[in-house]
């Protein structure tokens, strides 16, 4: 998956299609108890994704290439 681009609007609107694509694939997943972790997965994910939209929504302009955002 390729970061957004620059501009803060348009990168938070790609971040929220990225999250979106997540909680559908979660979605689809949720009703098999053996994937269950893989639906925990893709929650996890799309949150982060969220998080990161609004982000740029306000303005930072650099989002850590992290994984632990506090």
């Amino acid at each position: 998956m390729r970061p957004p681009e620059r501009d803060p609007e348009y990168s938070a609107q790609v971040w929220l299609e990225y999250a979106d694509i997540d909680l559908r694939a979660g979605e689809k997943l949720a009703g098999d108890a053996e994937v269950a972790l893989v639906v925990c997965f893709h929650a996890q994910q799309a949150a982060e994704k969220a998080l990161k939209a609004y982000l740029c929504h306000i303005g930072v302009a650099q989002i850590p290439k992290t994984h632990d955002l506090e």
